[in-house]
């Protein structure tokens, strides 16, 4: 092991933490590190146990009544725990109305260049959650949808390539944003001014049986 991931295991140690897989006790990580894409290592051990037990600690301090989490959760490794103790117990107990998790990106080709699971994980755990929390998408869940493509659309008119720089990048989007126009699920027809104000035909949606319909006018 180098100095690094023996400071890891020092930690993983004090805290009473399992290491993600046996073959990292005696060989260390594993050099290139894909352990959940293109899909999960058979190796990988996905248990939630000690983070139920940091939970519990935490909650176990004086004056603490709630233990609430917004953000960091990765859904593509919960979603492998054979055990939904830690997910029942995240959805029941430390949600406090909000829990951001979103996917890398929208593109199964550009998530795999980035090392990270389909799309269809991210769904997965969507319908799971609502199966379980009881809630539907809210506005601004379909409010960032519609950012994310009219984002792509913009760089896609602009002609966006890895190599260019950031600054370049950002001059090229503002250029494009004026141009493209995008049909979301917010609304028809969106497009944006120079001072970035959308104008769109609205759209109403109603929710059946989980399925999303355009209602009647």
């Amino acid at each position: 092991m180098n100095q690094s991931e023996k400071r890891l295991f020092l930690i993983r140690s004090l805290l009473n933490e399992r290491p993600s897989c046996q073959k990292q006790l005696k060989h260390g990580m594993c050099k290139n590190r894909a352990c959940l894409a293109p899909e999960a290592c058979p190796n990988l051990d996905a248990d939630h146990t000690d983070y139920m037990m940091l939970l519990r600690k935490l909650r176990e301090l004086p004056k603490v009544k709630k233990v609430f989490i917004r953000s960091g959760i990765r859904f593509d490794y919960l979603m492998l725990d054979p055990d939904d103790s830690f997910f029942v117990k995240l959805v029941r107990d430390n949600v406090s109305g909000q829990l951001k998790v979103a996917p890398e990106h929208v593109s199964d080709k550009v998530l795999a260049k980035m090392g990270k699971p389909g799309g269809d994980v991210y769904q997965r755990f969507v319908k799971k959650y609502q199966e379980a929390y009881g809630e539907t998408p809210i506005q601004f869940a379909a409010d960032s949808y519609d950012a994310i493509y009219a984002i792509k659309a913009a760089a896609e008119d602009a002609g966006i390539t890895p190599d260019m720089s950031v600054s370049d990048i950002c001059e090229a989007l503002k250029a494009s944003m004026v141009k493209v126009s995008v049909d979301g699920l917010t609304g028809e027809g969106m497009t944006w001014s120079e001072n970035g104000e959308p104008t769109k035909a609205p759209k109403a949606i109603k929710v059946e049986d989980g399925a999303y319909t355009a209602m009647d006018k």
